[in-house]
This record gives C-alpha cells, structure tokens and sequence, in this order.
C-alpha cells in the first residue's frame, strides 16, 4: 500500500526556523499586525544568541495567529493539500531569505519526499 503524500495521518508543522525574514516585509503582506515605516513588524525583537550570531525574534511567536499574523497555517487555502503547500511556502520563504542576504543557518532543512524537519536549535 502506497502513502498519499499528499494526506498526511496528521497536520504537519512547518519548519520556521525564526529568521524575522517574513516579519520584516509586512508592508508586502496582507496582514493586520502593527508594522513601520519599513515594514518591519513591531512585535520583532533584536537579540545576540549566545554563539554571537545576531538573530530577530518574535516577542510573541507562541500566540502570533492570535495577533493577527498571517503566516502559515493561517492562511492556509483549504483546496490545496499540505505538502504542495509547504512545498510552494518553503520555496517563498528561502527566496525572501536570500533576498535580505540571511545566513544559511536559518534556511528550512527539509526533505519533502518524507516528512517536514527543522534544523536543529542553539542553545540558548
């Protein structure tokens, strides 16, 4: 018996690493969270992590749907099966990422023949 990729046992999660890529072009998205005049998000924070790297952090990544965020699941068409649509995400958000010249670090590790990874985090 084959698996249907396509019809997963159970949702998938998306492999956000945090990067802020997304959150620093809300003025391209439509979304109702508070931006500036950059189209940074406002609720985007700036930190070093311990290894020295600089990172941006959302300040309410856990309840970020709660806040009117518009990515992932959210926004997710009802018509279009998980795995074209994290394929399709995926694929948008390594273009945005090398758009603002990210470190690879934070691109999504994934293997989407089998199932949706993320990389491992820094401790903190």
């Amino acid at each position: 018996m084959s698996v249907d990729k396509n019809t997963p046992n159970e949702e998938p999660t998306f492999p956000c690493t945090q990067c802020g890529a997304c959150c620093r072009i809300l003025d391209q998205i439509e979304c109702g969270l508070p931006y500036d005049e950059t189209g940074r998000c406002y609720y985007l924070v700036d930190v070093i992590k311990p290894d020295g790297r600089r990172a941006s952090l959302c300040s309410v990544y856990d309840n970020r749907v709660e806040y009117g965020c518009p990515t992932l699941n959210s926004v997710k068409p009802v018509d279009i099966p998980w795995y074209d649509y994290y394929k399709f995400m995926i694929n948008a958000c390594g273009l945005i990422q090398e758009q603002q010249s990210l470190d690879e670090f934070y691109y999504p590790q994934v293997d989407l023949t089998t199932r949706l990874t993320q990389p491992p985090k820094s401790e903190e």
